[in-house]
C-alpha cells in the first residue's frame, strides 16, 4: 500500500475501500481453496514449519 495518506479526503475513501475490496477477495477465495482441498495443504505446510528436535 504504497503512497502517502493525508488524512480523509474522499479519495483515500475510495482508495480504502479498493483494498478492503481486492484483500476480501483474495482471502475468500484462499478459504474455498482451503476448504476444498479439506484443510490437508495447510496442515502438511504446519507441519512443514514445526522446528523438528
Amino acid at each position: 500500500m504504497a503512497g502517502k495518506d493525508e488524512g480523509r479526503s474522499p479519495t483515500d475513501y475510495g482508495r480504502r475501500a479498493h483494498i478492503f475490496q481486492e484483500s476480501s477477495r483474495v482471502f475468500r477465495a484462499l478459504k474455498e481453496r482451503r476448504d476444498e482441498d479439506g484443510g490437508a495443504t495447510a496442515t502438511a505446510q504446519a507441519s512443514n514449519n514445526t522446528p523438528h528436535s
